[in-house]
């Protein structure tokens, strides 16, 4: 089974007593679905008479095309595609009806009712994801920068060299329809990725020869933009934070260094051993500690025994708080069980 939470390894220091811990926990999806899709319409409805990638060097614009623009759109689409089916175990077909109107709009209208619903028979679709529109740019700076004097036999002299940025942003316009009973518009939402690289080098052919080539950071982002939208219809990774007790005794400190080094097993047999500590405060902090331990190890009703536990018979508030969410991570394994059991086994 895999496991439902990663523990990061960024923990902070928030008190003398607490200490954060940052782990990462599958969620159900953004979109809520009253049941798990089981094929999806990827339709381009983006007009590329009015979807330029425009590159700029220095602030000015030297080119804008659309034949790429194409490409690039069709990259996110196929990493749409393959998260679908490969980690959501949706089928997909991908279309470019030509019945479609196109608005020439970045945020252009919505899909009358009459062609999502055509889209939605003729492919036997239970939902439907569109991109609308797409911008990108590509800007390249470069400057010359001389070194402090040099002495030289010759004389004293600044020896130049050069430095260049290269940024790439690219952002897309998306909505998701509904299939069940009427088509209806389930979200929308514009998604942005950049990426930035600066180079150096004596030469100015050297420096352009060492910055990545603009086409394959194009299609790193484009991919990133697939990944985002993915993300609003299936299962992904969420970091959140968890606090544990640090202090009390010699061996708190150490289980709590344990956990900066990622050791989970050894701060758990630790926080075992002093549950049963005479010291009540100390043994408080332990069990409340085993509930955040618990969840790492993914046995969630164990997590609630030591939180039940650590409420009633030492009235830690914070423990009631635990068991509030410990439920609701529950119920949300529950429904990830049914939607979408591939990501749980």
């Amino acid at each position: 089974m895999r496991l439902l939470i990663l523990v990061g390894l960024s923990i902070i220091a928030s008190s003398c007593s607490l200490q954060k811990v940052q782990i990462d926990i599958l969620v159900l999806p953004d979109l809520e679905f009253d049941s798990k899709p089981e094929r999806v319409a990827l339709v381009n409805r983006v007009d590329y008479s009015n979807a330029y990638t425009k590159q700029y060097i220095n602030g000015v614009i030297v080119e804008q095309y659309t034949d790429m623009s194409k490409v690039y759109t069709y990259v996110t689409m196929e990493q749409l595609k393959v998260r679908l089916e490969k980690d959501g175990r949706i089928e997909t077909e991908t279309k470019n009806p030509i019945y479609l109107p196109r608005t020439g709009e970045f945020y252009g209208a919505p899909l009358l009712p009459e062609y999502s619903q055509k889209i939605c028979k003729d492919l036997k679709a239970n939902a439907i994801v569109t991109i609308e529109g797409y911008d990108a740019e590509i800007d390249t700076d470069g400057q010359v920068i001389y070194s402090t004097p040099v002495e030289m036999i010759y004389g004293t002299v600044r020896i130049p060299y050069f430095e260049g940025n290269q940024n790439v942003q690219m952002r897309m316009f998306y909505r998701v329809y509904s299939c069940w009973e009427k088509t209806r518009v389930l979200y929308e939402s514009e998604i942005g990725a950049q990426m930035t690289h600066s180079r150096s080098a004596s030469r100015p052919n050297e420096l352009q020869m060492n910055m990545p080539d603009k086409d394959n950071v194009m299609f790193d982002v484009a991919r990133e933009l697939g990944n985002q939208i993915s993300e609003q219809l299936l299962p992904h990774w969420e970091r959140q934070s968890r606090e544990i007790y640090r202090s009390g005794s010699k061996e708190m400190v150490q289980a709590a260094e344990k956990v900066k080094e990622n050791d989970w097993i050894a701060a758990t047999s630790l926080w075992y051993h002093l549950a049963d500590s005479q010291d009540k405060k100390l043994a408080e902090k332990a069990s409340y500690n085993l509930i955040i331990a618990s969840e790492v190890s993914n046995d969630l009703d164990l997590a609630l025994e030591w939180a039940k536990l650590c409420r009633d018979q030492y009235g830690n508030l914070k423990a009631g708080d635990q068991i509030d969410r410990l439920q609701k991570r529950k119920e949300e394994i529950e429904s990830l069980n049914e939607l979408f059991p591939s990501f749980l086994h």
